[in-house]
């Protein structure tokens, strides 16, 4: 072995006073780099024309000199060199942990989104012990590597790169927009996200200045609370024939569920906007362009609220902060201004039932009342967001690496937060028995426990088990009796194959508000 490595250092000493010696090297590194960091994507999503292996094949070995061309132009200057190959590399590591770990596609806007809209709380779910070593483990690598190449001695002149670089640019530009990959992918996705910013900051159309009216006779004091939950599917609840008692309660309480609901995508700021604007998965841009159905109901005199147990209110880059913020009342739960600074909040539980003190002083404004309450629901890590009362089902994985948790363990942990959510809506409807109320709730996506390798909620993906989520729909008895034709309707609809974005026609037709920016046929309680 000893005399192995020194062959090997004398052939490096002696290769690296030749004129090319550094440029191979790069090329070399290159080549490693799409190796370990590229190479997974083409092999999970090969090409879909021609001969799939040999076009993903050749794609992959174009985008070789790709990053050559990265690497090269880092070159000009030895510090520059290893200030940017050391941040890639970590970037590149952390992101390959993902990919491999929830197999995330790390060139998509959602996944930049999720990655920029995550706080202390949500991201200490997924830095694991393994991130880490990991992520070390590629530095010290590539730190080695940097000495190495540091010492060798360049006799390319700065000129004669930037020809070569100059020279190599219009085919590298269309090889770019070929298939992004890590370097570019960075780059690709900040532009990208750059425009988004600048889309939903646009001003909006205020869709409550269409024609509309309201019965006032019929829901003067109404409430009407709609429900946003988080990652809780459908399949997981026993109203809807899971075998284990996860929602007794809603039971109990007799709510209708619509077990069939599609949410289309995978993640929340998609999800959100499809549920409280006219947008529908043909016409997304919708959503960036105009109001929500809050401010209909600020136009027919509604007291309305949102109530946030999610970091979203308050974040500028968020397209559905500006939703929230069309509510007459705002509230966010988890991140005050007092604990927003706190790094232990990563570690403390956050319950949903720490809206239902800022719901108790609604109720009691009176007024007829909308309230949206934005749950954490069943966001990883699960057990961080119920009770440990709720700790029914055992034993529960609480490793930050998800991938390394037994199955039946995660679906335990994941089993109890939808107990919790159970539990949760209860308390929300009790509240109600006797007013004229209706509680609409509805999660955003669903959530993967293992399928195929699949966890949690990732862009990207379209399968059930990610875009099924729970939706339930409670009335009281005198909503019942004023609008009995909403109910039965409701009945008749609730085992139809249906979109979320009916949730916005239904939702002001639940309030008996006639707006001609809905479409009642696509409305629950209607005739659909």
């Amino acid at each position: 072995m000893k005399t192995i490595f020194k062959k090997l250092f004398n052939a490096y000493t002696s290769f690296q006073n030749t004129k090319y010696g550094n440029i191979i090297v790069i090329l070399v590194f290159s080549v490693v780099y799409s190796l370990v960091f590229n190479a997974i994507d083409f092999i999970r999503y090969p090409v879909k024309y021609g001969n799939t292996v040999i076009n993903t094949i050749a794609l992959f070995i174009l985008s070789i000199p790709l990053v050559f061309y990265f690497f090269l132009v880092a070159s000009i200057h030895k510090k520059l060199f290893t200030i940017i190959t050391l941040i890639t590399t970590f970037l590149s590591s952390i992101a390959l942990y993902f990919i491999i770990v929830y197999k995330i596609r790390i060139y998509l806007l959602d996944t930049f989104i999720l990655l920029l809209q995550t706080d202390i709380h949500e991201a200490s779910g997924v830095i694991s012990f393994d991130l880490i070593i990991f992520t070390l483990f590629s530095i010290i690598i590539t730190v080695l590597f940097l000495l190495l190449y540091n010492k060798m001695h360049c006799t390319l002149t700065i000129k004669k790169r930037l020809i070569g670089i100059v020279l190599l640019s219009p085919v590298l530009l269309t090889l770019y927009f070929s298939r992004p990959v890590m370097p570019y992918a960075f780059i690709y996705t900040i532009n990208m996200y750059n425009k988004y910013q600048a889309i939903i900051h646009q001003p909006r159309t205020d869709i409550s200045k269409f024609p509309s009216s309201f019965n006032e006779e019929k829901n003067h004091d109404l409430t009407l609370i709609f429900i946003i939950g988080e990652a809780a599917r459908a399949d997981h609840f026993s109203i809807n024939g899971y075998p284990r008692k996860t929602s007794p309660n809603i039971k109990k309480l007799q709510v209708v569920s619509l077990p069939n609901i599609n949410s289309i995508y995978g993640v929340t700021n998609k999800c959100v906007p499809l549920m409280v604007t006219r947008a529908t998965e043909h016409t997304f841009e919708t959503a960036y362009k105009e109001t929500s159905f809050v401010s209909i109901f600020n136009k027919h005199g509604f007291s309305t609220a949102w109530i946030s147990n999610q970091d979203l209110i308050d974040n500028s880059y968020s397209n559905i902060a500006s939703f929230a913020n069309e509510a007459l009342i705002t509230k966010q739960i988890v991140w005050t201004k007092q604990n927003a600074k706190d790094l232990n909040i990563a570690n403390d539980k956050i319950l949903d039932e720490n809206m239902l003190p800022e719901l108790d002083k609604l109720l009691a404004i009176k007024n007829r009342r909308l309230i949206i309450l934005h749950c954490m629901g069943s966001h990883w890590m699960y057990h961080k967001h119920y009770p440990d009362t709720f700790r029914k089902f055992i034993p529960i994985c609480t490793t930050s690496n998800v991938s390394r948790c037994n199955r039946d363990e995660l679906i335990n942990n994941y089993d109890n937060s939808i107990a919790y959510a159970d539990y949760f809506i209860s308390q929300v409807i009790q509240r109600l028995l006797h007013k004229n109320a209706i509680v609409i709730y509805c999660s955003d996506h669903g959530e993967f426990l293992g399928e195929d390798g699949h966890y949690g909620h990732i862009p990207g993906i379209q399968r059930k088990e990610i875009t099924n989520p729970a939706m339930f729909v409670w009335m009281s008895d005198e909503y019942k009796k004023r609008n009995p034709d909403k109910y039965n309707n409701l009945l008749k609809n609730k085992n139809k194959q249906l979109p979320n974005y009916i949730l916005f026609h239904s939702i002001l037709d639940a309030a008996s508000i006639d707006s001609s920016a809905a479409s009642y046929k696509l409305s629950i309680f209607s005739a659909m």
